[in-house]
């Protein structure tokens, strides 16, 4: 995976190398409609990087959030995290590590991920605050 900016910036020299080719290789009166079929070609292949992009980009932002989620779960386990004000400081800390180790892949699924993550581990959470374990931690 890589950075939107990034897959933008390579498919867009790698159009203009085609377009360059295909401007000293056609000859003829149907040059106008290759070109247009190759622009087509540009508009798809472009399209399916960023669908291979972002699916990988979640593939890795998940991995990552769930080893780092790992911490939290601990902490919440032994007693240290009791409260919401204390998750919420843990998600916090999770979430400035989490943009520290992501920065080279796609950010707008990063932070799709994130939320949905964080979403459903604070319902996680806040299940657990009202439905406390039968044998509180030691």
């Amino acid at each position: 995976p890589t950075t939107d900016f990034e897959l933008h910036r390579r498919h867009h020299e790698e159009a203009a190398a085609a377009r360059a080719l295909f401007d000293a290789a056609a000859v003829g009166e149907a040059q106008g409609r290759y070109r247009g079929l190759l622009e087509q070609h540009f508009v798809a292949a472009l399209a399916q990087l960023s669908r291979d992009n972002a699916a990988r980009s979640r593939d890795v932002a998940t991995y990552i959030l769930t080893r780092l989620h790992e911490w939290v779960d601990e902490r919440v386990e032994c007693g240290e995290v009791r409260t919401l004000g204390q998750y919420n400081e843990c998600r916090g800390a999770l979430r400035r590590l989490f943009a520290a180790l992501t920065p080279d892949i796609s950010q707008s699924t990063c932070s799709l991920v994130l939320l949905e993550f964080l979403d459903a581990r604070l319902v996680a959470f806040t299940h657990r605050l009202l439905h406390p374990p039968l044998h509180p931690p030691t």
